[in-house]
C-alpha cells in the first residue's frame, strides 16, 4: 500500500500532527519530516533548492517502489506542492497530496510589518500547543516592539521571562531564539516560491464556515481536485476522526490503482 508521509508544520516540528499521526500509526505505513536544524538563509538564491533537497534526502530510498501520500497541515500544504515535484524528479511515485485547511491564495500579509508578523506567529504556536500568553503581555509587548523589524522585535519578545515560561516552560531560551528566527525564514521562503502546478491528485480539507475553498487548488493540478468539509476549525482539523476516516478512504483507493 501507499507510504504517507506527513510534513511538519510552520513550527519546524510535527506537534500539532500528532492526532494525526497516532489516529493513522496502526493502518499505514507512516514517516514524518521534521525540519532540519538551522535556520534557513534567506539571502540566499539556492536556499529553497536546498531546503527541498533536504527533504528529499530524508526520505527512505526504500519507498522508492512505493505510492507516496503527502500531508501539509496550513502553510505545509506549500511546501507538499513543492516537494512533489522535487520528489517525482528523484523517481519518488507521489500519488496524492492530501492538504488541510489553507487557500493557495494566501499571501504573506503585512510583510513589511515584521513586528506584526511576530505577533501573528506568536498567536498562532499558542493556539497549536492550547497555551495563553499571560494577562496584558500581548498589548504591552505589541506597543514594545512596534515598528521594529523580525529579529529585534524577537529579542525584545523573548528576554521576556513570563512568555519563555508560555512558550515552553524549560526549553532553554536559545533553542526558542533558534525556533522563531526558522519560522520567520521558512514563512518568508514558501511565499516566495511560485506554488508549481503538479500532475499529482489533491485532497484538500477545510473546515466548514472557514475561508479555505478547495477549487482554489485546482490550477495548481493537472488532476481533479478533490475537496470535503470538516466541522472542525483549523487547529482542530487533524484531530478530526471524520478526516481520519476519510483520508484512509483516499488511501485505499491509491491502494487499488
Amino acid at each position: 500500500g501507499p507510504a504517507v508521509v506527513v510534513l511538519h508544520a510552520v513550527s519546524g516540528h510535527l506537534l500539532p500532527l500528532r492526532p494525526l499521526i497516532e489516529a493513522l500509526r496502526e493502518r499505514v505505513s507512516l514517516y514524518g519530516l521534521a525540519a532540519g536544524a538551522g535556520v534557513p538563509d534567506g539571502d540566499d538564491p539556492d536556499s529553497l533548492e536546498r531546503l527541498l533537497a533536504g527533504y528529499t534526502a530524508a526520505v527512505p530510498e526504500s519507498l522508492r517502489d512505493r505510492p507516496l501520500v503527502l500531508v501539509g497541515w496550513s502553510l505545509a500544504a506549500r511546501l507538499a506542492l513543492l516537494l512533489a515535484d522535487e520528489l517525482r524528479a528523484r523517481g519518488f511515485r507521489v500519488q496524492g497530496l492530501a492538504l488541510l485547511d489553507y487557500d493557495p491564495r494566501n499571501t504573506l500579509q503585512g510583510a513589511g510589518d515584521e513586528a506584526g508578523q511576530l505577533l501573528a506567529d506568536l498567536d498562532h504556536y499558542c493556539e497549536s500547543r492550547g497555551t495563553v500568553l499571560p494577562d496584558g503581555c500581548r498589548e504591552s509587548l505589541a506597543a514594545e516592539i512596534a515598528g521594529r523589524d523580525y529579529a529585534a522585535a524577537a529579542e525584545l519578545a523573548l528576554s521576556r521571562p513570563e512568555l519563555l515560561d508560555a512558550l515552553g516552560g524549560g526549553v532553554p531560551a536559545d533553542w526558542i531564539r533558534e525556533r522563531v528566527a526558522a519560522r520567520w525564514a521558512f514563512k518568508k521562503l514558501m511565499y516566495a516560491a511560485p506554488l508549481p502546478r503538479v500532475d499529482v491528485p489533491l485532497w484538500v480539507w477545510n473546515c466548514r464556515g472557514g475561508p479555505c475553498d478547495p477549487e482554489a487548488w485546482q490550477p495548481y493540478s493537472s488532476r481533479p481536485v478533490w475537496g470535503g468539509t470538516l466541522e472542525a476549525d483549523h487547529f482542530s482539523i487533524p484531530a478530526s476522526a471524520e478526516l481520519h476516516r476519510q483520508l484512509l478512504g483516499q488511501l485505499s483507493e491509491v491502494e487499488g490503482q
